[in-house]
């Protein structure tokens, strides 16, 4: 069956391939809003094209405030989060039911200048900003316009309408009329706002408020919490309870917390007090001034009037507001202002006395109150245990076994107790020995010959004598007394009281000590002993020069003159660097000081005087060259190194074609290439004394001197060992002093020249 189409139909659809083919000649550009000129896209929405290619809207010159980009930046970019602000204000209709007819709504006209933008904002007082106009490009009112809001349309005192709204603009701010005045723009200057009659009424209301019949105080508490949330003062005080039977002194701790003025007391419980507590004095509350005055449970807190009728409970009454004492009364608790150093807190019955108060709690007063001065007190002792008669333990005599510090120990209770020392000074002088040498003293001729070293042991005030061996002398040197400590003879042993020991200060030169009834003469000192007394001389006095100066100023007072003639001729000068220096023998001057003051200076003074007056000298440049080659040579020999070609292969190699002389950082290598065994404070002090030539090298031949032991042997170097060899005394610094300045110090000179002589 054939179906036939309708003619009208077929009109009215004309002939269908004919009037939908595509045509290749027609534009399919698409609609866009950004056209790339120069390589930077920009804003295209004038020349906006449909999608047969023409231009939506015709092409107007509008008239631009900004200059033209050139391809270079454009306009937007430049003025990129700069905004203009203007004040302005509308009015807003009420209705017809409202007592008033308008009111008067501020705003702020925010204007972007990078794409022409409006935005409008309500300021509010609680709430922040309102926005009553969101962020765009409003067109102007007009039936055939299509022209957006500019620059050139807002300035101050000018009405302009924006979405059906006029806007009254009074002003702008600093940025908006710089930038106007800079384009040329003329800104009037601000206009004043009408005054909102809203805002008038309710002011006009507020002032004629009735006030009400039953006020309710405010309360502020909650807000005095947030400030002072934490924060507390802190005072020591302490309370005198000694009038009662078994009263003391009760320290305390007194805190107040500015949150809520509320106290809290704590106590100081000494060690071995007696007492068993907490610590807590007073739990955390406030304490009334008078606790007489305090309300009972259920008493009325607020003043009445005009009370009508028999009872309160059918009869009318009205409240005080102007009662001072509305509601709780703060002037009957005790505040911060009644808390200083001095005052008396009265805490139900017991008076505390506030005596200091920590940093926080001055920084306080002196910022709020400008306090200034705060001199604590001093609580008073408590005599509580000095009433009380302890019976003294006397405890049994020594027997003779162990030391005295055991037998105490093993008395002081029924478990015995190693003694205790002093870790403190163990710590401070640990390994610090003063060394002193001796000779002993004796009926027997042979004995007077023999030598020893005394050890005092700085830490723990023990004491050891080591025998220096002689040839052909019949005794063997080593260990003559143990470490241990001694004590003074002439006292009594086996006491229950513990005898002097020997201390640091009576060991000195010329002093005579009597060690497990030895007798020895200290003849001698390390210069570490002599040096470690200079540097405490306010524990050694005999090492303290100012006071051996005092005694020989006294002593020299009446015969200076005939003093300095009789020594002037032993005195030399010595010249350095067209230095003139006078000096003095080490000899000449020890006799000097014995003529002056005879036995009442000692060995000791004498050597102090010397070395706090000697003058240095400096051994010669040959001298110091032998014993710096014995020291590396003895390096050497105490390594076992002897790989001698190995290092003049190494140096060939290094410099073939000028073997003579090697510089600093070549012979560096050459020693620690070769392995020599030598130290960097000896290698420095090897440098300082190489010959070089005019290129500051060092020359070869010379460093072989040094380290090759079997073509330039050296001297060997002589051991020094405390418990074996003696010590001899020899000054510091030289074995000359300075006459000069030893004249100096006695000031003499200056008094003569004042009197006239």
């Amino acid at each position: 069956m054939y179906r036939c189409t309708p003619l009208a139909l077929t009109l009215s659809l004309g002939n269908y391939p004919t009037q939908f083919q595509r045509t290749h000649t027609a534009s399919l550009k698409k609609s866009h809003h950004f056209d790339v000129i120069n390589d930077v896209p920009m804003l295209a929405e004038g020349n906006k094209r449909a999608a047969t290619g023409k231009l939506m809207y015709p092409v107007k010159s509008e008239p631009s405030l900004y200059p033209p980009c050139n391809g270079l930046v454009p306009a937007w970019t430049i003025y990129e989060k700069h905004v203009l602000r203007f004040f302005a204000y509308f009015r807003e209709s009420l209705p017809e039911s409202s007592r008033i007819s308008y009111q008067i709504r501020n705003v702020k006209i925010s204007y972007f200048l990078e794409d022409d933008t409006v935005q409008i904002t309500e300021p509010r007082v609680d709430l922040g900003s309102q926005c009553l106009v969101s962020r765009q490009r409003i067109r102007k009112v007009g039936q055939h316009t299509r022209d957006h809001f500019t620059l050139l349309d807002f300035n101050v005192d000018k009405v302009i309408t924006l979405l059906d709204r006029e806007y009254h603009i009074i002003d702008c701010d600093a940025f908006t009329r710089n930038f106007l005045n800079r384009l040329g723009i003329p800104v009037p200057s601000p206009v004043e706002a009408p005054k909102d009659p809203t805002t008038e009424l309710r002011r006009i209301e507020r002032e004629n408020t009735i006030v009400a019949k039953h006020p309710t105080a405010k309360d502020f508490r909650f807000a005095k919490f947030l400030k002072n949330d934490r924060k507390v003062l802190r005072f020591s005080a302490y309370w005198d309870d000694r009038i009662s039977e078994n009263g003391d002194i009760r320290y305390l701790e007194v805190l107040f917390h500015l949150a809520d003025d509320t106290f809290e007391i704590k106590e100081k419980l000494e060690p071995n007090c007696g007492r068993t507590s907490n610590g807590m004095f007073l739990k955390r509350a406030k304490i009334p001034r008078d606790p007489r005055s305090m309300r009972l449970v259920g008493e009325n807190n607020f003043t009445v009037l005009n009370v009508l009728g028999r009872n309160a409970m059918k009869g009318r009454f009205l409240k005080d507001r102007l009662d001072t004492k509305f509601g709780e009364d703060l002037s009957k608790y005790y505040n911060e202002t009644d808390l200083k150093i001095g005052s008396i807190i009265n805490v139900y019955g017991r008076n505390i006395v506030l005596t200091d108060c920590d940093g926080k709690t001055r920084e306080f007063y002196h910022e709020k109150y400008g306090v200034e001065e705060f001199h604590p007190i001093a609580p008073p002792q408590s005599n509580k245990y000095d009433e009380v008669l302890l019976r003294e333990t006397k405890l049994p005599p020594y027997n003779g076994f162990g030391s005295y510090e055991d037998s105490e120990g093993n008395c002081s209770g029924i478990e015995p107790k190693m003694p205790k020392i002093d870790f403190r000074k163990f710590l401070e002088y640990d390994k610090l020995i003063l060394r002193f040498g001796a000779r002993m003293i004796s009926d027997v001729k042979e004995n007077n010959e023999r030598l020893f070293v005394i050890n005092y042991y700085l830490s723990d005030d023990t004491i050891s004598v080591y025998e220096l061996s002689c040839r052909n002398f019949g005794f063997t040197g080593g260990k003559f007394l143990g470490r241990q400590k001694l004590y003074i003879p002439g006292q009594k042993k086996f006491t229950s009281e513990r005898p002097i020991a020997y201390k640091s200060q009576d060991f000195y030169l010329g002093a005579v000590v009597c060690l497990s009834d030895y007798i020895f003469k200290i003849t001698s000192a390390d210069l570490f002993a002599l040096k470690f007394m200079e540097e405490h001389k306010e524990l050694y006095p005999l090492s303290h020069p100012h006071l051996i100066l005092t005694k020989v100023k006294n002593k020299l007072a009446p015969i200076y003159k005939d003093f300095i003639a009789c020594y002037m001729t032993k005195v030399k000068v010595y010249k350095e660097n067209d230095i003139m220096q006078e000096f003095i023998g080490y000899e000449d001057f020890k006799i000097m000081l014995r003529e002056l003051l005879g036995d009442e200076i000692t060995e000791h003074e004498i050597v102090t005087l010397c070395r706090h007056f000697s003058i240095p000298t400096k051994k010669s440049p040959r001298e110091f060259r032998e014993m710096l080659r014995s020291v590396i040579q003895d390096e050497i020999y105490r390594e076992l190194w002897s790989d001698i070609d190995r290092m003049k292969e190494f140096i060939y190699h290094l410099s073939p074609n000028n073997v003579e002389y090697l510089s600093e950082k070549q012979l560096m290598r050459v020693i620690r290439g070769c392995k020599i065994p030598l130290d960097i404070a000896i290698i420095q002090q090897l440098f300082a004394v190489l010959n070089r030539n005019e290129q500051n090298e060092y020359e070869v031949a010379d460093f072989i001197s040094f380290i090759d032991m079997k073509q330039c042997k050296a001297a060997p170097v002589p051991r020094v060992n405390p418990k074996k060899n003696q010590f001899n005394f020899e000054i510091d610094e030289g074995s000359f002093i300075n006459w000069e300045a030893f004249i100096k110090c006695l000031n003499f000179e200056n008094e003569l020249k004042t009197s006239g002589d």
